[in-house]
């Protein structure tokens, strides 16, 4: 099983520059680009919390390669922010970045 982890750099001091519904509508569409391109890569999304995303490949369903599609699909989340990030800087004014983790190694999950 592999576990990725996601959030944008800076947050809180984004949050502190920005309009509530534009910092809602910026979340938004964040997490929509991760969302896609989680289910492209077969993940499962464990939950969201603020900024931040938590991803699981090999759960529920098992790949043998579950470690190379979630460093696939952290790799395009980070290129997928770096593309926002210009139309958000020129809307906004503010710097956006993703830092993103991926975690390997076995597990034994049960009900």
């Amino acid at each position: 099983m592999s576990v990725v982890f996601c959030d944008l750099v800076d947050s809180v001091s984004i949050s502190r520059q920005l309009d509530p519904e534009d910092l809602r509508d910026m979340i938004r569409d964040y997490r929509q680009a991760c969302s896609d391109i989680v289910r492209r890569f077969g993940g499962t999304t464990a939950q969201f919390q603020g900024d931040g995303i938590v991803v699981y490949f090999g759960y529920p369903i098992a790949y043998e390669d579950a470690a190379q599609r979630a460093v696939q699909a952290a790799l395009e989340i980070v290129a997928a922010v770096c593309a926002m990030a210009p139309q958000v800087d020129q809307r906004l004014g503010v710097r956006l970045a993703v830092r993103a983790a991926v975690h390997t190694g076995l597990a034994v999950i049960g009900e």
